[in-house]
């Protein structure tokens, strides 16, 4: 994982701080004490380390039926592990586990980390941070074999999209990948371009069962930001976001919009991370909710580099004002950890996980609900281990309300779950 940033299998747990120092930010910032955790229902759905199902599940996403689709960074059964794509059935009160397609580290790819998405023709794609033609990742598709298959366990065919050079086009895909209306494809390269080899967002077009990708902004790691983990997301106008985990002016990330014009793209620097104590630092995944707004996490920064929870709220005039809303705290709250991509309900209300706090040290999952101008921390989960350690990657919601992720670690055969929390 020469290339990857981010991630809580290399870089590991936050070690314990101590509570005294800049006890004056707890009160700036207005922070409410986290809530103990509603009635909910924890439920392990799938568990990964034994006969070639994966480790270290990442991402989930659901399909109409309430079905559950998601990567493993390593496991399967080839030689090393280079990660599966899973499949998580729903049938009535049980769910039934399957592996979808088993990564190689060849040509076909290598360690996914990110999440699966359905394009507009109903196939699964995808990316992994290395292996291909050149070694430095693909995006990939899979559909379902054209005969009819008698169990769970059959294999989907894999076609690889495009092969990442490292020159130009980018090197090392991270984060989730999103399509438009029109069925064009959009990621992030955590590395490569022709700026120093700070990373990409890229466009992959399909014409005639081809795919042509076009490079919508190179990164220099300078105020433009440096190295892009966690992928794009679309506004209504169809403008992308994301976040960097470096570069800046203080080299600690930067907020980005992406503007399409006739000649081109054009990034604007909504926030540049400072750091602590008074902002993050690193950024993760956001999330827009109905009314335009943007929430996202950041892995450091705030109240001794825990974490924040960010707010950008559009001004009318195609601006954004940033503002912190929650500085995530030591136990029992915790921070939100590597990877974290946030969901939010209609509500309002925020849904994620943190690899780091709760009572053992093993994560919690988390939501922030509004109330008043302040936000409150409610603990929906408090790992043990056991039941799951290290829930990193995304949560997501389902119409009725019930919370999914992943652990990353943990579980009955330790390594890794994914669960569910039903209200």
């Amino acid at each position: 994982m020469e290339n990857l940033r981010s991630h809580s299998i290399c870089g590991g747990r936050r070690g314990d701080v101590a509570l005294a120092l800049a006890l004056g930010i707890v009160f700036a910032f207005a922070i409410v004490s986290p809530t103990p955790a509603q009635a909910q229902t924890y439920t392990i759905i799938g568990n990964f380390g034994t006969n070639g199902t994966g480790v270290n599940p990442l991402y989930v996403t659901l399909d109409a039926g309430g079905n559950i689709y998601g990567t493993t960074y390593y496991g399967g059964t080839q030689y090393l592990g280079y990660g599966v794509v899973f499949k998580l059935t729903h049938r009535g009160s049980s769910w039934v586990q399957s592996v979808l397609y088993d990564f190689s580290g060849g040509n076909d790819g290598g360690h996914p980390y990110g999440g699966v998405v359905f394009g507009p023709d109903g196939a699964l794609y995808g990316t992994t941070s290395d292996g291909g033609l050149y070694g430095n990742g693909v995006v990939f598709k899979l559909q379902p074999s054209a005969t009819e298959c008698p169990d769970a366990e059959c294999r989907w065919t894999e076609t690889v999209v495009y092969n990442f050079t490292g020159a130009a086009d980018g090197a090392s895909p991270q984060g989730n990948i999103i399509f438009d209306r029109a069925g064009n494809l959009y990621g992030t390269t955590l590395a490569g371009g022709s700026g120093g080899g700070w990373g990409t967002v890229y466009e992959l077009s399909p014409s005639q069962r081809q795919w042509s990708l076009s490079v919508l902004q190179t990164f220099t790691d300078g105020a433009d930001g440096g190295e892009p983990a966690n992928g794009v997301l679309f506004d209504q106008a169809g403008n992308l976001y994301g976040t960097t985990v470096s570069g800046g002016s203080d080299n600690k990330g930067v907020v980005y919009e992406l503007t399409p014009g006739t000649s081109g793209w054009t990034q604007t620097i909504l926030h540049t991370f400072a750091g602590s104590p008074n902002d993050g630092a690193i950024g993760a995944g956001m999330v827009f909710d109905s009314h335009g707004n943007l929430f996202g996490f950041t892995e450091d920064g705030g109240y001794q580099d825990w974490g924040v929870t960010f707010e950008l709220q559009p001004t009318g005039g195609g601006g954004y004002n940033y503002s912190v809303i929650y500085l995530f705290m030591p136990q029992p709250g915790g921070a939100p950890g590597f990877i974290s991509v946030p969901a939010v309900d209609s509500a309002g209300n925020l849904y994620g996980s943190g690899t780091s706090g709760g009572s053992g040290n093993a994560g919690v999952a988390f939501e922030l609900t509004p109330s008043g101008g302040t936000w409150s921390f409610v603990t929906l989960h408090d790992f043990s281990g056991p039941d799951g350690d290290e829930p990193g990657g995304n949560v997501i919601l389902d119409s009725q309300g019930n919370v999914y992720g992943c652990a990353e670690n943990g579980g009955k055969f330790g390594e890794g779950v994914v669960w569910q929390i039903m209200p």
